[in-house]
């Protein structure tokens, strides 16, 4: 686990929950999947999915100066149908949208790309790159360790 920063010198957070808080919505997501799919062993939950921040960096570097991106958006997706929960997330970037200055609208565009080692890439002969992305890392698989004593309120 990362040492923690001292509090005085971190500047005010908006937004942020209790450590409580986040425990209660864990159990209540885990809950929830476990009546939706009631066959689903525990440990094969999707809990998280982390997405490198150069990834995100390289999104925001490679659109900024050309368009007004004012975030991403994460998609949630499956690799294949009625294969193990391994829930993956698509990441698109976004830019604010004309008709609503609350909203983001999803930046989709050709973009040249480089094949991924093995053809791996999701892309057939015809196909041409656009700009989504997966280079998520879903939990579990890819997960914190210290999960377990974070979330410890676990009633499961």
């Amino acid at each position: 686990m990362q040492p923690k920063p001292m509090a005085d010198s971190m500047p005010p957070q908006k937004e942020t929950i209790s450590l409580a808080e986040a425990q209660e919505r864990c159990n209540n997501w885990i809950e929830t999947f476990q009546k939706l799919v009631p066959e689903a062993d525990v440990k094969q939950i999707p809990k998280a999915i982390f997405f490198h921040w150069a990834d995100i960096e390289q999104i925001v570097n490679d659109y900024k100066p050309d368009y007004k991106i004012n975030g991403v958006r994460i998609y949630f997706a499956m690799t294949e149908l009625g294969g193990e929960y391994q829930i993956k997330g698509i990441m698109i970037p976004t830019v604010p949208s004309p008709n609503d200055p609350l909203r983001s609208d999803d930046l989709v565009i050709p973009v040249p790309i480089v094949p991924r080692p093995g053809g791996d890439d999701g892309l057939g002969d015809d196909d041409e790159g656009v700009s989504i992305y997966d280079f998520s890392k879903p939990c579990p698989t890819y997960c914190d360790e210290s999960f377990g004593s974070i979330f410890s309120k676990r009633r499961i």
